[in-house]
């Protein structure tokens, strides 16, 4: 899938890939079979790199946050855009989709080389996969409380670098745009509404509550003070600069700005009341359909929905039985599960530790980086997630940032920062940058593979921290089933049409009676769809290569050689990637 408007933010729930559509440039490419090989694959990287080009230039925060240096791609940088959102601009998108696609069918596949044949092949399915989604356009959410708009610019906005003056302004530009920019999020709204897919009346609550918390102290709010600070620490700027900068910044939050969140409260509390459905998608016409197509979406599996639950209550079922297994050979297991620590040290230090750990079976990083921990600002706690990192600029991936969320327990930060810094996302974006991937695979979002292979680290985390082996592979079952648990209830909300009863009924079974917990799950399940799904199906994705390549390889399996070939590969549905595994060790 195309990486969306704002994609820069991974969180522990979902990597920000909202529903808007994409923009890109209908670019022309003369295209002949008879060409000869070097012409052929020329003219295809031409055509992926324009794409490129053309879709990160339409949104300024898109940009700044996967190019940290635009001049050198030749990116005019003097004007800054939030980028456009409504029907006629997905219609316009879809179309410009539809006739990129064709083009790309006119490459001559024989012809190009084999890591051109793998950016075919994902460029294709992200194709398809964008053309079949314009057909749920109206079940687009942009305000989701956990991963809308309204919940991720202010966090973006706030890590927003200034590496030049250009940057400053652009930012100032980017807050002058907010009222604008929601204005046609909430003509969005209003059309949704008008066709029978508004949201339900618990989530126009919650995303009002978050808004009004976001503006309460407006004059004191985090996008004022953070520009302060980081205004101050630039050298390229006079004191008479900072201090118009200041004022400017003050005078967009407390108006434009505002004014969007206001809109937003105004206008979902005029709609509230016109939803038609506060159940799941099944409930929906073409619903089922629609969450088989997010559910790919999501998880970058080709398995049915069906297949997919069978797999996850299987896996619940064996984890359960292996945990008894594991307690009735070791008695004092069950114990230690009471009683265990892991590592506890402050953030920066547990990051050193886990950098150092994951040496022997893991590759090394070709270069140097930093990692700044930050803590989630108060008013945006409850409708963000425990943790998540911030994804950084393909050619600048020295200095990262990580936000906890102290709302949560952060009792156990050892298994957390493991999934967002190493080996999770940090390492493998890092890594990612470092083989100068095609550029226009920086663009295609593949949350199945991030979520999945951040969730892998996390629990692989706990063979690296020192505690009995025993111990660590019962907590990876615990906590494996428990994720899929809340996976297998998403798809029963959705897929099978589980309502609240049905929800409290299954966790029952596991002992979870707690009716107020039982809601709480099912309506974040109704927010946000497959939320739970990259995480699990992507794990177990993971789980499956990792035997294929153990069957493959032979005796030469180790598991630096497996996490060596997953993360030279790159992100990509697994199927592909499954495919590319055959081709290269059967």
């Amino acid at each position: 899938m195309f990486k969306r408007t704002l994609p820069a933010a991974v969180t522990k729930a979902v990597a920000l890939t909202l529903t808007a559509a994409m923009l890109v440039a209908n670019i022309g490419c003369s295209k002949d079979t008879t060409t000869p090989k070097d012409a052929v694959r020329t003219a295809f990287d031409e055509f992926t790199e324009d794409i490129f080009i053309e879709n990160i230039c339409d949104n300024t925060i898109n940009l700044h946050y996967t190019i940290a240096y635009p001049e050198n791609y030749d990116i005019d940088t003097t004007s800054a855009t939030l980028g456009e959102f409504g029907y006629d601009y997905m219609t316009e998108s879809h179309n410009q989709i539809v006739e990129l696609a064709e083009e790309l069918q006119e490459f001559d596949y024989d012809l190009l080389s084999d890591e051109q044949k793998l950016t075919y092949r994902i460029l294709e399915d992200a194709f398809e996969g964008e053309l079949e989604g314009y057909e749920y356009i109206y079940y687009t959410e942009a305000l989701s409380p956990l991963t809308g708009y309204q919940a991720q610019l202010p966090i973006l906005l706030a890590n927003y670098t200034f590496r030049c003056k250009t940057d400053v302004e652009n930012y100032l530009e980017l807050l002058a745009d907010f009222d604008d920019y929601f204005l046609q999020i909430m003509e969005f709204e209003n059309l949704k509404s008008e066709k029978g897919y508004f949201m339900p009346d618990f989530m126009v609550e919650d995303v009002i509550e978050q808004c009004k918390t976001f503006t309460e102290n407006i004059d004191s709010n985090y996008l004022i003070e953070t520009f302060n600070t980081n205004i101050e620490a630039l050298d390229f700027l006079t004191a008479e600069e900072k201090d118009a900068y200041r004022k400017q910044n003050s005078y967009y939050v407390k108006n434009d700005v505002y004014r969007a969140y206001e809109l937003i409260i105004d206008e979902l509390t005029s709609l509230k009341g016109t939803c038609t459905n506060d159940a799941g998608l099944f409930y929906y016409k073409d619903g089922t359909a629609y969450y088989s197509y997010l559910v790919k979406c999501a998880t970058g599996s080709d398995k049915s929905v069906k297949k997919l639950q069978d797999m996850t209550s299987t896996y619940i079922d064996e984890s359960l039985k292996q945990i008894y297994s594991l307690l009735i050979s070791n008695p004092e297991l069950s114990a230690e599960l009471e009683t265990f620590s892991l590592p506890a040290e402050e953030p920066s230090a547990t990051l050193d530790f886990l950098k150092e750990a994951i040496k022997d079976d893991f590759p090394a990083l070709s270069g140097d980086t930093s990692c700044t921990i930050h803590s989630v600002h108060e008013s945006l706690e409850e409708s963000l997630s425990p943790a998540f990192f911030l994804v950084p600029p393909i050619d600048d991936t020295y200095s990262n940032s990580i936000y906890i969320n102290n709302y949560y327990d952060t009792s156990n930060l050892f298994t957390t920062l493991a999934h967002e810094g190493y080996p999770g996302h940090l390492y493998q974006n890092v890594y990612a940058a470092a083989k100068d991937l095609p550029l226009i695979r920086n663009m295609l979002s593949f949350s199945g593979y991030t979520e999945g292979w951040a969730t892998y680290a996390e629990y692989y985390s706990y063979h690296l921290s020192g505690i009995d082996e025993n111990l660590a592979k019962a907590l990876i079952l615990n906590d494996s089933a428990t994720l899929g648990l809340y996976a297998y209830l998403d798809m029963g909300i959705h897929y099978d049409g589980w309502l609240y009863e049905d929800v409290l009924e299954y966790l029952a079974i596991f002992g979870m009676d707690d009716e107020e917990v039982a809601l709480d799950i099912y309506e974040t399940m109704i927010e946000n769809p497959t939320e739970y799904l990259s995480y699990f199906i992507g794990y177990m994705e993971i789980m499956e290569l990792k035997e294929l390549a153990i069957e493959l390889m032979g005796d030469k399996y180790t598991p630096k050689a497996f996490h060596t070939f997953l993360l030279d590969i790159g992100p990509a549905p697994f199927y592909i990637i499954e495919e590319e595994m055959i081709r290269e060790f059967d």
